[in-house]
């Protein structure tokens, strides 16, 4: 939901580490997220969206995306909004269920 601010991973590229950000606003297009590595404009990005498991039976689903940022927001200090796009994308299910108690 693009209502929703959800931790997900973005990798700059796939040798380094994925940096834990937060997505703002989801649309087929694209997407907002707050992060604390910098990303310059035009940089390529992997990243991964996760689904709401409630929404799928309690199964993990996702999306793995391939994107460009396209804008850096200044929000607070060693933090920064960057808007992207997605460019490519596919599905893929969690073999983990959702634990509801």
């Amino acid at each position: 939901c693009s209502c929703l601010i959800l931790p997900r991973k973005y990798r700059k590229d796939s040798a380094q580490v994925p940096v834990l950000a937060e997505t703002h606003d989801v649309s087929s297009g694209g997407l907002f997220f707050f992060a604390a590595t910098e990303f310059p404009v035009g940089t390529d990005i992997d990243f991964e969206l996760r689904l709401p498991a409630k929404a799928f039976g309690g199964t993990a689903v996702g999306l793995q995306c391939r994107g460009k940022i396209t804008r850096q927001t200044p929000y607070e200090e060693g933090i920064a909004g960057y808007g992207a796009t997605i460019e490519r994308y596919e599905f893929f299910r969690s073999q983990q269920q959702e634990v509801n108690n």
